[in-house]
């Protein structure tokens, strides 16, 4: 079958003598461009997201299929070009409708009740030419923000595990699927298991850590020893990724305003310490996020952004 032969194809990428792919998290083609004149190079590389759908209906038909002449800013699949010009692109997506959250649906997705669904989202992408995308279906899930995250008992757990099985079995499943399914965990929140709810090496294709430089207590001077070594933190969620033979990805990383929400505002040791990460092999991306605090931080933080240009973009000087 052409889906089960991602896994090789995936292995012989990572393993090939190349840098991580990367990008920036934004919904917007517009943003993306004026991120690339910031930053000094082309940007080929984006972290969106079509996670906010109230229905079945909308989640399978998802909002950046359905932009095109009217609003270019929003036209993903005309940028995409079916991943012609080397650029790449990965989708956030829930397991489930915002209608759905409060209801019984975790017995319902493990029992495999939602898989048309599944199919038809793979099969309105493939039309779309967006056959080959990343997806990082179920994203942050040990978090406690969004309506699909693990319950964190034994029980619910296991669920949430059939059903995220269920969904990538049903969109394999599909002809002219080519995805790259990305389960990516929030560093440093509720201290769950990573094994619990890891849906298992036939159904992950890489294993991603969103890691904000946002702590609340540890001061400047420790925050980055923090951010790495922390329980679920990004060494302990890389050594997983080695344990299971998967690549990692950053797909969200930021500065943010100092004072707020525990970011430390300039922090070029937190930047540096991502390029450390991400350019010590078996990384298949990483993505600064643009569309929100982080993005004008970073504009507003002349040695971070000097750190991420010398480490991403198209350069910067030579001083720390």
């Amino acid at each position: 079958m052409l889906a089960a032969a991602a896994p090789f194809a995936l292995t012989r990428l990572i393993t090939s003598p190349r840098r991580p792919w990367d990008c920036v998290s934004t919904n917007s083609v517009t943003i993306l461009a004026s991120w690339s004149q910031l930053f000094g190079r082309r940007v080929n590389c984006s972290v969106s997201f079509i996670d906010a759908a109230p229905t079945w209906q909308t989640w399978d038909d998802p909002w950046i299929i359905g932009y095109r002449q009217n609003m270019p800013q929003f036209d993903w699949v005309d940028w995409y070009d079916k991943g012609r010009h080397g650029r790449h692109l990965i989708l956030t997506q829930t397991l489930i409708p915002s209608d759905l959250e409060g209801t019984d649906w975790l017995p319902s997705g493990a029992a495999g009740a939602f898989e048309p669904y599944a199919r038809v989202l793979a099969r309105n992408l493939i039309s779309a030419g967006m056959g080959n995308v990343v997806i990082r279906l179920g994203h942050e899930a040990n978090g406690t923000w969004y309506g699909d995250s693990v319950p964190d008992t034994p029980q619910g757990d296991a669920q949430w595990v059939h059903f995220w099985d269920n969904t990538v079995r049903a969109m394999r499943s599909v002809p002219g699927a080519h995805f790259l399914f990305d389960w990516t965990v929030n560093a440093g929140v509720r201290p769950i298991s990573l094994q619990s709810f890891y849906p298992g090496n036939k159904f992950v294709d890489v294993i991603g850590v969103d890691a904000y430089d946002s702590l609340p207590s540890p001061t400047k001077a420790n925050r980055v020893t923090t951010l790495l070594h922390e329980p679920d933190g990004l060494l302990a969620i890389q050594a997983f990724g080695r344990q299971h033979h998967k690549p990692l990805s950053i797909p969200e990383w930021g500065i943010g305003p100092s004072g707020q929400g525990g970011a430390a505002g300039d922090d070029p040791a937190y930047v540096n310490a991502i390029a450390r990460i991400a350019g010590g092999g078996n990384v298949l991306y990483q993505a600064y996020f643009v569309g929100g605090a982080e993005g004008p931080a970073l504009r507003a933080s002349p040695r971070s952004l000097n750190a991420y240009k010398r480490a991403f973009g198209g350069g910067g000087t030579d001083a720390p």
